[in-house]
């Protein structure tokens, strides 16, 4: 069973008996870190527009719902299917994943084709960035412009 804004913001709703998923224990406090904070918590639905073989690695061109992608950054961090991973790159309407081969012959990304929907997770740090910029100017929603006017880049 699961909440309505869980189904209305993920995957689940689209899983058949036998589905497959991909499952990772909870980081304990107590354990060292190797990757970008995942919580879990779905923060939309986006599609894979391309997959391509690129030597050893796989190229996922993605797609993200609106209001997702200014959360991305080239070499940031972002979760799909709740697979912590590096954005490529950046694109004016989605971004680009080089997935190696470890994770991707360890996860349901193997899968994924085109069409495929995708649960996504930005960067908890960028959003509670955004939150405090937020606050800073006033609750005011700021262009780029005005950003890189008061030093940030």
């Amino acid at each position: 069973m699961a909440v309505r804004e869980t189904l209305e913001r993920s995957t689940l709703s689209l899983l058949e008996t036998n589905h497959r998923v991909n499952l990772e224990r909870a980081l304990k406090p107590s354990d060292r870190m190797g990757g970008h904070w995942v919580q879990g918590h779905v923060d939309g639905v986006g599609s894979i527009r391309s997959v391509k073989k690129q030597g050893v690695a796989v190229l996922f061109d993605v797609n993200l719902p609106e209001g997702l992608l200014h959360y991305c950054a080239e070499k940031g961090s972002i979760a799909l299917q709740g697979i912590s991973l590096t954005i490529a790159s950046v694109q004016p309407d989605g971004i680009t994943l080089s997935v190696i081969p470890h994770t991707y012959q360890r996860t349901t990304l193997q899968y994924a084709g085109t069409g495929t929907k995708i649960n996504i997770e930005v960067d908890i740090l960028a959003k509670y960035m955004e939150r405090m910029m937020q606050k800073y100017s006033g609750g005011l929603s700021r262009d780029e412009s005005w950003y890189r006017s008061h030093g940030f880049s």
